[in-house]
């Protein structure tokens, strides 16, 4: 299997890949790292048809959401992990039947300090998909080893007689590159949303044959056999229009809140080109609703550790309000495609993603209200201070005025209206900061 071109990766007649997008973090004053990144990729440009002008405006760089979006190619991605070899196919489990490959690498670097590391894989077996990413578990400890050309087995560590998993291996490289994993460290596969495709020749004849094929991929459950689960009720189905003329259809997905997983009719089998309309059209859209999802939970973050910093909060407000006003995108505006925005309303609903944007403006009104009302408290008590000094000055000052009266002479009568000015000034300095505080 070349890494480039991708092999026949055939479950009884599909052949079947996915994109694991992987949350992560970035330091925009890394300029090192992202310098890094930029001198391995190139830049990619989002011009999906898909989505509506509007939004297709929103990931550009300079006034838009996104900062950046690179892509790392096969080669070079491979390159990067394991050094040169001839061949960079993976067997999993030390079973000569079970072959991963590694596609390309794309990045998304939001100005939020949100990114995706989006990376394709190909695969034999739905199995090796399910035992790469874990679904369900809270840890993973799935190894990979080398396939050489003769089927031999090859050390996959870069120290001898050592096995390292792949998960650690991409986290230590994305990390040079100025990306850290979401959920902290061995979290990459376990917590990435997982993008399915596959692909065969015929085309579906009922939407019941095209939601069972989308369902397995979302079970990632070998294709052929039947299954059924009645705990797996959330998910959604969107299909593709019946083509009257051959009265049959072509594609359908199976949403959820981890996968969203697409069968396609090629009677071509052109597998490469139909992943490369997905990363086009489809993988822009999934990253604008996870975007929105971890942009809430990346602030949630910020506002937990800031919660007693006046101006950080005042920070975080107007941060906030800027993403809901430039960073959430309806599905009614999402594109002109109907089946489109239903795809996309089901993501943000199973992200949870209008409730998430509610909690946190909830949460940022109710810090900013309390720490008013401290500001308010802290204010008047210092005022009523204030005050007092004032009017204890002033009386000071009519005994002093009383006194020079009675016995005074022309000197103290001179320091008496210095020193009446000198308290009257410090009085007004002191309202007068006071207001700008508040």
């Amino acid at each position: 299997m070349s890494n480039t071109e991708g092999a026949d990766s055939r479950t009884s007649e599909y052949l079947l890949g996915s994109i694991l997008i992987m949350p992560m973090l970035t330091d925009g004053s890394n300029q090192g790292s992202l310098s890094k990144l930029r001198s391995v990729s190139a830049e990619k440009t989002i011009a999906t048809a898909d989505l509506s002008i509007g939004v297709r405006e929103l990931f550009g760089q300079k006034n838009g959401l996104l900062d950046e979006c690179r892509e790392v190619k096969a080669a070079d991605f491979n390159r990067m992990l394991f050094g040169d070899r001839k061949s960079f196919d993976l067997m999993v489990e030390n079973d000569p039947a079970r072959v991963l490959s590694i596609g390309d690498l794309i990045i998304y670097i939001f100005h939020s300090g949100v990114a995706f590391a989006c990376s394709v894989i190909r695969y034999t077996d739905i199995g090796i998909l399910a035992r790469t990413c874990h679904p369900g578990y809270a840890s993973g400890s799935c190894r990979y080893s080398f396939l050489s050309a003769e089927n031999d087995r090859a050390s996959f560590s870069p120290v001898e007689d050592e096995d390292v998993p792949l998960e650690h291996l991409l986290e230590t490289k994305l990390e040079e590159l100025g990306l850290k994993s979401f959920y902290g460290k061995n979290s990459l596969f376990l917590e990435a949303y997982i993008y399915n495709l596959a692909v065969r020749s015929d085309r579906f004849m009922t939407l019941d044959e095209l939601q069972q094929a989308s369902f397995h991929m979302h079970l990632m459950a070998p294709m052929e056999e039947p299954v059924e689960d009645p705990s797996e009720e959330d998910v959604a189905f969107v299909y593709s229009k019946k083509d009257l003329s051959l009265d049959s259809y072509r594609w359908a997905c199976c949403i959820s809140s981890q996968t969203i997983s697409y069968v396609t009719a090629d009677k071509n089998m052109d597998f490469a080109g139909e992943m490369s309309s997905q990363i086009e059209d489809g993988l822009p859209l999934t990253i604008l609703a996870l975007y929105q999802k971890y942009t809430c939970l990346h602030f949630g973050r910020l506002l937990l550790e800031n919660s007693k910093g006046r101006k950080k909060i005042a920070d975080m407000k107007r941060r906030m309000l800027a993403f809901k006003a430039y960073g959430t995108v309806s599905a009614a505006t999402i594109s002109r495609w109907y089946n489109v925005r239903m795809i996309y309303a089901d993501m943000l609903q199973f992200f949870g993603v209008p409730e998430a944007v509610s909690e946190i403006s909830d949460k940022l009104e109710m810090l900013a209200d309390a720490q008013k009302e401290m500001e308010e408290e802290r204010t008047n008590a210092l005022m009523t201070g204030i005050t007092i000094f004032g009017i204890v000055s002033i009386l000071d000052s009519l005994m002093s005025i009383y006194e020079v009266i009675v016995n005074g002479n022309t000197a103290e009568w001179f320091m008496l209206r210095s020193s009446v000015a000198v308290i009257v000034l410090l009085f007004i300095l002191f309202i007068f900061l006071i207001r700008k505080i508040k």
